[in-house]
């Protein structure tokens, strides 16, 4: 089936004790872009909060939860809050999305992290939630004939010790 233009897959059931999942056939095949860096920060993609915000020793945070920490550290709550909410305002806007279409492509990637669509968990940094954002990728992305990939890539207590996941747990 689909949903809002979305294909996904589904189960049928040919038997009691046979169930087959099937892939709805997309009309196009996926060509897009990966919107990371906006509601997921990494160092690369959101380079300019890691290079202006840097830690104690100068050097740059390898993930969100260490520049969170920082943001916090260096203006406070609302300082950080509105640092976060300016790069989300910005990052990627309808714009982005229209020349997405414009270069000929017919899907976005969005990764976020689980505290921009519940909230962060007690005594973790992240700044959310932010639903209004996914909302909006949603809508410019039926706007304008876009497939989306939602990616849940931040999961409660990381899936990963990598910083993509936001928060990067292994030494160097």
């Amino acid at each position: 089936g689909t949903l809002h233009g979305l294909s996904y897959l589904h189960t049928t059931h040919r038997s009691p004790s046979a169930m087959t999942q099937v892939r709805d056939v997309l009309a196009q095949p996926w060509k897009g872009v990966n919107l990371g860096g906006w509601l997921l920060l990494e160092p690369g993609p959101s380079y300019p909060l890691f290079t202006h915000h840097l830690l104690k020793d100068k050097s740059q945070a390898r993930c969100e939860w260490d520049l969170m920490k920082v943001l916090h550290e260096k203006l406070g709550k609302a300082g950080a809050m509105e640092v976060i909410r300016s790069h989300r305002e910005t990052h990627i806007t309808k714009a982005d999305f229209q020349r997405v279409k414009a270069f000929g492509l017919n899907a976005v990637r969005l990764p976020f992290g689980y505290w921009v669509i519940t909230e962060p968990r007690p005594k973790e940094p992240y700044i959310g939630p932010a639903l209004e954002y996914v909302d909006r990728a949603v809508a410019w992305a039926e706007e304008l004939g876009l497939q989306i990939v939602l990616d849940l890539h931040g999961c409660p207590g990381g899936e990963s010790p990598e910083a993509p996941c936001g928060r990067r747990q292994r030494p160097e």
